[in-house]
């Protein structure tokens, strides 16, 4: 069982983080709020996930990051029809290989592609969090997510905290609750 103040020590020290906000409720209200008015892309409705499950946590750390802390694969966004099918998601490199050649799936991006199969009913774009298997293990901590912010919360945090552009960094709410 880890104690709050040795998640936190542990994180500075971490080679992946630049430096952890501890966020108390007044932050953790604005930078979600600032969130949950997050829009969608191309008029498309949007599901914030991330956001969702990130409420249900007890404890939530900003980190200004230059690395992944967890390497536990996910999909950060998914496009789902009305039926809940995936018609389409963002591509890890590892799955690349297995995906490209396809005549039935359109690629959107380089590393984003759609099957016109599924585009059934409304379509919208779903953004989903990483689950921290390997930070629950290594941190002893349980229901660690981690959620992308988007572009406008992340200039959002970086005035609210004073962190300066830079292209080599991101920022990204880690939620979890404590062992015990």
């Amino acid at each position: 069982m880890s104690s709050l103040e040795s998640v936190m020590e542990a994180l500075r020290n971490h080679p992946a983080v630049v430096e952890p906000f501890l966020l108390d409720k007044d932050a953790t209200e604005k930078i979600f709020g600032e969130e949950g008015r997050t829009p969608s892309a191309l008029g498309m409705p949007l599901e914030n996930r991330s956001l969702k499950e990130s409420l249900k946590r007890s404890v939530h750390i900003c980190m200004v990051g230059k690395g992944m802390l967890d390497r536990t694969p996910f999909h950060s966004l998914v496009m789902m029809n009305s039926d809940d099918e995936v018609v389409g998601y963002d591509v890890r490199p590892e799955e690349k290989k297995e995906l490209e050649g396809r005549d039935d799936l359109i690629w959107v991006s380089e590393d984003f592609f759609m099957d016109p199969s599924k585009m059934t009913g409304e379509v919208r774009n779903v953004l989903c969090p990483q689950e921290m298997r390997e930070f629950e293990k290594e941190f002893g901590v349980k229901n660690a997510i981690n959620m992308f912010i988007s572009p406008n919360t992340d200039e959002f945090v970086r005035r609210m905290f004073g962190i300066p552009r830079d292209p080599n960094v991101f920022t990204s709410v880690i939620s979890f609750d404590l062992q015990g």
